[in-house]
């Protein structure tokens, strides 16, 4: 597995887990801030690209993280798992949140394994039709 910048041409055919196919809907506005941010893009030993992820700047010491596996993780999710570990060390000493759809245990549980604890629930209106967790990486 290579862990390499992210760019917008990494999302061609990328087939996000159906809980995250949000992240195809990202205007270009979005995804060139996440190009010109600390994002990255783990690809497979057969090119296909794994996940992608990284951190948005909300302010100076505070954080959102973003992920979004592909259908194919699931065989690489230990691997997956201490690649996401290693990249969030890079901001132990900052507040670093990321979200979950409150009913997607296997979220919860992914983030729980990468440290974050559920603050709240954050309200419906952020996203329609959905109730997300906020999590915190202590």
């Amino acid at each position: 597995m290579r862990v390499i910048p992210f760019y917008r041409h990494h999302l061609n055919g990328f087939q996000p887990q159906p809980r995250q196919l949000g992240v195809l809907g990202a205007q270009d506005h979005h995804l060139k801030a996440l190009e010109e941010g600390y994002s990255f893009s783990v690809i497979g030993a057969d090119g296909a690209v794994l996940a992608v992820g990284g951190m948005a700047a909300i302010w100076e010491g505070r954080w959102t993280a973003w992920c979004a596996l592909s259908v194919l993780a699931a065989p690489h999710i230990l691997a997956l798992t201490r690649i996401a570990r290693r990249e969030l060390a890079k901001f132990d000493d900052q507040r670093v949140e990321a979200s979950t759809q409150v009913d997607f245990p296997e979220g919860d549980r992914w983030l729980r394994m990468l440290g974050f604890e559920c603050e709240v629930p954050i309200a419906k209106r952020l996203v329609p039709g959905q109730t997300l967790g906020l999590y915190v990486r202590a």
